[in-house]
């Protein structure tokens, strides 16, 4: 049985099944489900900790997002539902990568500078290029080294920050892969809303409108771009 059938039909076990069933798939985190009446169940995932700090965050964008959409089946509403999706497993583990490989640099760049400035000046060429990029990368430029020749020692360390700098650049990467991949996830469930023979619409806590599909527009007499940002209880 489907959701919405089951939120017509008013079967409330069968509802809370499904919503423990939706908070397994990854990044959702909390599910609720509002009925007309102010009842409301709810299914969460187990909270994962938080590891990464706010300034790692906001470097990456690596925020939780939620959002609400009413249920409106028949041209009756029967409620509405609310989800909260979280990539803090995601972050967690981002930042634990990031803070080993900075850690190791960290260590390798003051033993390393340390005994080529006693033991050859024309490896300093190599330290400066490692300083250099050290800022670049506190400024979230990740551009590898390029500076050849010099001591083994500096030579290893400019691989190892180069080594450092592909998977930070990596995990930026997958960063991106995930928020389009987040892209095409809202892309489907519009297209669901838009394909369905029902006027669905979404609202915030403010009553805006923050979605509304064709059947609605067209029952409504609106364009899409008239009814987003309008006040859902001056139109019904």
């Amino acid at each position: 049985i489907l959701i919405a059938e089951a939120i017509v039909i008013g079967d409330y076990e069968n509802i809370q099944q499904q919503l423990n069933e939706y908070v397994t798939a990854p990044y959702i985190q909390h599910i609720v489900f509002y009925d007309q009446a102010g009842k409301f169940i709810q299914s969460s995932d187990t909270e994962v900790q938080k590891k990464a700090p706010v300034w790692f965050e906001n470097l990456f964008g690596l925020f939780n997002s939620d959002g609400q959409t009413k249920v409106s089946i028949g041209g009756v509403d029967y409620g509405a539902i609310e989800v909260t999706l979280s990539i803090q497993r995601f972050s967690n583990r981002i930042w634990n990568d990031f803070r080993v490989h900075l850690g190791v640099l960290l260590v390798v760049i003051l033993l390393d500078f340390l005994g080529t400035w006693l033991t050859l000046y024309g490896s300093l060429k190599q330290l400066r290029a490692v300083e250099q990029s050290t800022k670049y990368l506190s400024e979230g430029y990740f551009e590898p080294i390029q500076v050849q020749g010099g001591l083994r020692e500096t030579t290893n360390l400019i691989v190892a920050f180069n080594v450092m700098i592909q998977k930070v650049k990596a995990a930026q990467q997958t960063l991106k892969d995930t928020s389009h991949e987040m892209e095409q996830r809202k892309y489907w469930l519009e297209s669901i809303l838009n394909s369905m023979d029902e006027g669905v619409y979404a609202i915030d806590f403010e009553s805006k409108i923050l979605h509304v599909n064709a059947k609605a527009c067209a029952l409504l007499g609106y364009t899409e771009e008239e009814l987003l940002g309008q006040h859902a209880h001056k139109l019904f």
